[in-house]
């Protein structure tokens, strides 16, 4: 799991900008994961959330996907706040995101992201929240 660069932690954040014809991208050299840098303020479901990213055409790619809970953790920088991710990660609101995962006991939840103070939790998955895209890993 990467780890904020100012807590001299294994494993520490490391980001590389990329652009392609407008469209930007930050590639974790981490995980090696994709990220859409730039986001909107549109709020979905987590079914419309999957579907968005399932169908995004994006950077010359089309393979992209709602994050699992674990992947969207790894992009937490617990020693910020409001948002609670490296800045780099520009249109990040402090706002709760969607993951892929549901909740073990009720497959009604979904996990979300909060990343104005870098937490998760739970939700109800008719809720409306934002989404970011990843692309690689499994």
């Amino acid at each position: 799991m990467p780890n904020p660069a100012s807590t001299g932690l294994p494993h520490p954040h490391n980001y590389t900008v990329m652009n392609f014809s407008g469209s930007w991208v930050i590639r974790d050299n981490v995980t090696g994961l994709t990220w859409v840098r730039d986001l909107t303020a549109t709020t979905y479901t987590q079914a419309d959330a999957r579907a968005y990213c399932d169908g995004l055409s994006f950077a010359f790619q089309d393979d992209w996907r709602l994050p699992s809970r674990i992947e969207l953790v790894s992009l937490i920088d617990y020693t910020r706040d409001n948002p609670a991710i490296d800045p780099i990660f520009t249109t990040t609101a402090g706002a709760h995101y969607w993951t892929s995962s549901t909740t073990p006991a009720d497959r009604a939840r979904g996990y979300v992201i909060d990343f104005s103070e870098g937490g998760t939790g739970d939700e109800s998955l008719t809720k409306l929240f934002r989404a970011r895209c990843v692309r690689g890993g499994p």
